[in-house]
C-alpha cells in the first residue's frame, strides 16, 4: 500500500506547479497560489489533529457457524484493528462480547484480554433459549466513544426446545422509503442524482415501483428498484415546486427540501482505474474557488483546489491507484472552509489474502481422519505467513451463506457505513461494472462515519474521551487497620491466582485508605491475597473491603422481526440436537458458569494459615518441615543450608546465601517479600530472616528455575518462602483473601480423537462443527496442515478460514468439499 504522505506530497507538489492534474478538461485548473495552498494545508491539519484524538479501531468475530441449538456452544475468534492500515491493535487489552436476545435484553456478556488484538472465546447458550433470531455484538472500550453502529454486530439464529414449530407470526407492512440526494442536498436549477432506499418493518430490503411528482401532478422521473431496496433517478429542481414520490400501491412520500444556492456533486465509480467527478454550483458560488479532500479512516488520501473559471460545471478524475480499498469520503468546502456537500465512494484493490485449502482423501469415511491441508498467497503468488482461524462444519446440517459477511467485508466495509447490508460478500466478487454499481449504491444510501469538520473549523478544542483505551479489569477497595482505622498511604501487596496462572501486583493506598489495582487480566475465579507493608516493609495487619465493580455495557438496539422459518432445514438440523448434547455433557471437562454480569464479590478474609500449601498455589522444587528435624536450637540459616545446592556463608549481620553459586535470592515471609536492610553493596540476608531460629517456623520452601518466574528479576537467584507456627514468637498478620471474577474462560473445543478406542466413542457421533481452530499459522512456505476426525453421519463439509496478516491484509475463505462414501 502506497504511504498516504506520499501520496499528499505528490499532489500538493502539482499544485504548486500550477499543472493540469487528474482533469478530464484541460480548462479546469489545480490552483497553486499560496492562499489556496494554505487553506489545504490547514483542512489537512485539522484532518490530521482529528485523527490524532479519534483513532479508528475496529473489531471483528469470525464463529464457528451462524445456526445453533439451545444448550450449544459458540465458539469465536476476535481481531482488532487500529488505523487506517488495519494494522493488529495494540492500544485496547480488553475485549467485550454480548449476547442479545430477541427482546433486546443482553442475555451475556463476556470480557477478554487482548494479546496482540486477538481474543479467544466461547459462548455457551443456556438451554431456556427460545427460537429466535439473537444478536452477537463485539467492541472494546475506546469504540464506545463513537456511534454504536460501527460496533461489530451478527445475526445468529437459535433453534430453541420451546417453540421451534410454532407457526410464523404476523408481519406488518408498513416501509419506510428514504432519499437520498447525491452530496448531502438537491439544489434549485441543478441536475443531480437522488438515491432511494425502501426497507420493510422487519429491516428487510423491498421492491417498489413508482413515479416522482411536481406540485402540479407532473411525472419527472421514474422510481424503480434495481437492487437491496435501493435505486435512483436524475432530477433538476426548479423554482417554487415541491417533488412527492407515489408509488404503485398509491402511497406517497415527500422528497428532501429543495436548497436555493450549494454545490451538486455528481461521481461515476464504476470505472476500473478512475473516479469521475462533476462539480455543479449556483452562479455566485461559481465565481469562488472550491476544494475536495478524500479521506480514508480518518487520513487524506486526496486534496485538490478547484476554480469553475467562468464554466458552468468542473470534471476531474482521481486515479484509485495507490489509494488503499475501503471507504473514501469526498467533502467540498468553499474558500471560508465550510463544507458544503460530500458523498463517499468504495475502492477496492483487491489487496487480499489468497487462501486455498484441499481434503484428503477425497472420499472420507465415517470417523475416519481427515487433512486439511491450507495455503496463503498474496495477490502475486507469494507465499504468506500468517495466523488464521478455521471451522469446518457438517454442510448436511448447517451451511453459511456464501455471499454473508467475513472479515474482509466488516473491515473494508462495514465497519464504516451504518444500517444492514444484505449479502455483502457478493460486493467483492469481482469488479465488473454491475457489482460496481451495486456498491456505489450502498454507498449512496448507508450513513457513514462522518466528519465533524464545523466543530473542528470554529476553532473549538477537541472535548475529551469518556472511555480509554483499557489494559484490562480495574479492582478497587479501602484498606484499614486491625483496629478500623484508615491506612493511608500505605503500601499494598496483592498476590493472584486463577489456575495455574500466578501474578503479583502492587499499590499504594491514598489518604481515603481507597486503592486501585488496574490492568488485571486474569481469567474465571481468581483468589487473591492483600499484605500491607509498613514505611520500613515490615509486614502489618490489613483489612480490606473491594469495591463491587460491575461493567456497565450500552443499552441493545437490537431488534429481531419474527420471519418465516425454514421449517425442513430446522427440523434436519434439530434431529440430532438431543445427540450432541450427551456428546458435550460426556466430554466437556471445562464446565463453566457464565455470569450476567461481571463483578467483584468478597470470598474470605482470614490470616495465613501455615499448614496450607505455598502462598502462590505453586509446588515448591524443595521443601525442608521443622518438625523432621530434632535439633531444635537450630539457627533458621543452618536449616536452609541443608538444601541440596544451597550454600551459607558469613556471620550476622552479614549472612550470605546461594543457590548454586548464583546471586543472593529473595526471601519472603508468610507470603509477603523481606528487602534487604542493610544495602545492596553487600548482598546479604534481610536480619529479619538472618535472625530467625527454627523454633518459630513450619517450614520452608525452596523455588528456582521456572518456579520462581513469578517473582520477576527478584527472583531470578530462587526464592525462599519461609512460614511460621501458628502461636510462635512472630506474630501472624492479617492477609484478607478474596474470590473474584475475572475475564471469561477460555474454553478449548473438543474433537474426538477415533484412532484410539474408548468407551465413550460408543455414543452416535453427530457434530454440526467438526473441527474448530482460533488460532494456527502457516509456515514460510504459506502452508499449514491440520487434523480432524469425521463425525457418523457427515457427508459433506464446509470450510471457513479467515485471518489478517501483520501487514493489515484481510483474507477470507469458504468452500464445500464432496460427499463421503458409506464403509463396506
Amino acid at each position: 500500500m502506497k504511504n498516504p504522505t506520499t501520496t499528499i506530497q505528490c499532489l500538493i507538489f502539482f499544485l504548486l506547479l500550477g499543472c493540469f492534474v487528474n482533469s478530464q478538461n484541460p480548462e479546469t485548473l489545480i490552483l497553486s497560489d499560496k492562499i489556496n495552498g494554505l487553506i489545504l494545508k490547514e483542512l489537512d491539519s485539522s484532518v490530521t489533529q482529528y485523527s490524532y484524538h479519534n483513532p479508528v479501531e475496529k473489531m471483528y468475530l469470525h464463529t464457528d457457524r451462524d445456526f445453533f441449538s439451545s444448550g450449544e456452544n459458540l465458539w469465536y475468534k476476535a481481531y482488532t484493528v487500529l488505523g487506517e492500515r488495519h494494522l493488529f491493535s495494540l492500544a485496547s487489552k480488553v475485549l467485550h462480547v454480548d449476547l442479545i436476545g430477541p427482546d433486546t435484553q443482553i442475555l451475556v456478556s463476556q470480557t477478554h484480554e487482548l494479546v496482540d488484538g486477538k481474543a479467544i472465546g466461547s459462548i455457551a447458550l443456556p438451554k431456556d433459549f427460545i427460537s429466535g433470531n439473537y444478536q452477537l455484538r463485539g467492541y472494546t472500550n475506546w469504540m464506545r466513544n463513537f456511534d454504536d453502529n460501527f460496533f461489530f454486530t451478527k445475526t445468529i439464529k437459535v433453534v430453541g426446545a420451546t417453540d421451534m414449530h410454532l407457526p410464523p407470526q404476523s408481519i406488518s407492512d408498513s416501509m419506510d422509503l428514504q432519499f437520498f440526494p447525491e452530496g448531502g442536498h438537491s439544489v434549485l436549477g441543478l441536475m443531480g442524482q437522488v438515491a432511494f432506499k425502501a426497507i420493510g418493518s422487519d429491516g428487510l430490503d423491498r421492491k417498489i415501483r413508482g413515479y416522482i411528482k411536481d406540485s402540479k401532478g407532473k411525472p419527472v422521473a421514474h422510481l424503480g428498484t434495481i437492487t437491496r431496496g435501493s435505486g435512483f433517478f436524475y432530477l433538476k429542481p426548479e423554482i417554487g415546486e415541491n417533488y412527492t414520490a407515489i408509488l404503485d400501491n398509491g402511497s406517497e412520500y415527500p422528497l428532501p427540501k429543495i436548497m436555493n444556492q450549494g454545490y451538486s456533486m455528481t461521481i461515476n465509480n464504476t470505472g476500473k482505474k478512475n473516479i469521475k467527478i462533476k462539480i455543479q454550483a449556483t452562479e455566485f458560488l461559481r465565481k469562488v474557488p472550491f476544494y475536495i479532500l478524500g479521506i480514508i479512516n480518518n487520513t487524506t488520501y486526496f486534496q485538490g483546489a478547484f476554480d469553475f473559471d467562468s464554466k458552468k460545471s468542473v470534471s476531474f478524475e482521481i486515479p484509485k491507484n495507490g489509494i488503499p480499498s475501503g471507504v473514501m469520503a469526498l467533502t467540498l468546502f468553499d474558500q471560508n472552509k465550510k463544507p458544503w456537500c460530500e458523498r463517499v465512494v468504495f475502492i477496492n484493490n483487491q489487496k487480499e489474502l489468497v487462501i486455498n485449502a484441499k481434503i484428503s482423501p477425497e472420499k472420507p469415511l465415517k470417523r475416519s481422519e481427515i487433512t486439511v491441508d491450507v495455503n496463503v498467497t498474496n495477490n502475486d503468488g507469494e507465499p504468506v505467513s500468517t495466523e488464521l482461524s478455521l471451522a469446518i462444519t457438517d454442510a448436511g446440517q448447517v451451511i453459511k451463506n456464501p455471499n454473508s459477511g467475513n472479515i474482509l467485508t466488516h473491515l473494508l466495509l462495514q465497519s464504516d457505513i451504518k444500517g444492514h447490508i444484505s449479502n455483502p460478500g457478493l460486493l467483492f466478487q469481482n469488479q465488473n461494472r454491475l457489482t460496481l454499481h451495486a456498491m456505489d449504491l450502498v454507498m449512496l444510501t448507508h450513513g457513514w462515519r462522518k466528519f465533524p469538520w464545523l466543530d473542528l473549523h470554529e476553532g473549538t478544542t477537541l472535548p475529551s474521551k469518556e472511555f480509554d483505551f483499557t489494559k484490562g479489569l480495574t479492582i478497587s477497595g479501602q484498606a484499614r487497620s486491625k483496629f478500623d482505622k484508615l491506612f493511608k498511604n500505605v503500601d499494598l501487596n496483592v498476590i493472584a491466582k486463577s489456575g495455574d496462572f500466578v501474578g503479583m501486583f502492587s499499590t499504594k493506598t491514598g489518604r481515603d485508605g481507597k486503592f486501585i489495582i488496574p490492568d488485571f487480566n486474569f481469567s474465571d475465579t481468581t483468589r487473591i491475597v492483600f499484605n500491607a507493608l509498613s514505611s520500613t516493609k515490615k509486614p502489618m495487619n490489613v483489612k480490606v473491603v473491594l469495591d463491587t465493580n460491575i461493567i456497565t455495557v450500552p443499552l441493545s438496539h437490537f431488534k429481531s422481526m419474527p420471519t418465516v422459518k425454514d421449517i425442513e432445514a430446522t427440523n434436519e438440523y434439530s434431529n440430532f440436537s438431543a445427540t450432541r448434547k450427551n456428546m458435550r455433557l460426556l466430554y466437556d471437562y471445562n464446565k463453566t458458569t457464565e455470569l450476567d454480569e461481571v463483578v467483584v464479590t468478597k470470598r474470605i478474609a482470614k490470616r495465613i494459615d501455615p499448614s496450607m500449601p505455598s502462598t502462590l498455589g505453586q509446588t515448591p522444587d524443595a521443601t525442608l518441615r521443622t518438625k523432621d528435624t530434632r535439633e531444635t536450637g537450630l539457627s533458621l540459616m543452618d536449616f536452609v543450608a541443608r538444601f541440596a545446592g544451597v550454600t551459607v556463608y558469613g556471620s550476622f549481620p552479614y549472612i550470605a546465601v546461594s543457590i548454586r553459586g548464583r546471586g543472593a535470592p529473595l526471601w519472603v515471609l508468610n507470603g509477603i517479600p523481606v528487602s534487604n536492610d542493610i544495602g545492596s553493596l553487600r548482598p546479604s540476608v534481610p536480619a529479619q530472616i538472618a535472625s530467625m531460629d527454627i523454633s518459630n517456623v513450619e517450614r520452608v520452601e525452596l523455588l528456582k528455575g521456572p518456579s520462581a518466574v513469578i517473582w520477576g528479576s527478584r527472583g531470578a537467584n530462587g526464592v525462599f518462602l519461609v512460614y511460621t507456627k501458628r502461636g510462635g514468637g512472630s506474630e501472624l498478620v492479617l492477609s484478607p483473601e478474596f474470590d473474584i471474577m475475572g475475564h471469561a474462560k477460555e474454553r478449548e473445543f473438543y474433537s474426538p480423537n477415533y484412532s484410539v478406542k474408548l468407551d465413550r466413542h460408543s455414543l452416535p457421533d453427530h457434530r454440526a462443527t467438526l473441527y474448530w481452530n482460533p488460532s494456527f499459522t502457516t509456515n514460510e512456505s504459506g502452508n499449514a496442515s491440520l487434523k480432524f476426525f469425521n463425525s457418523d453421519n457427515a457427508r459433506q463439509f464446509q470450510v471457513a478460514i479467515e485471518g489478517l496478516s501483520n501487514q493489515g491484509t484481510p483474507g477470507a475463505y469458504l468452500n464445500s468439499f464432496n460427499e463421503v462414501e458409506e464403509k463396506p
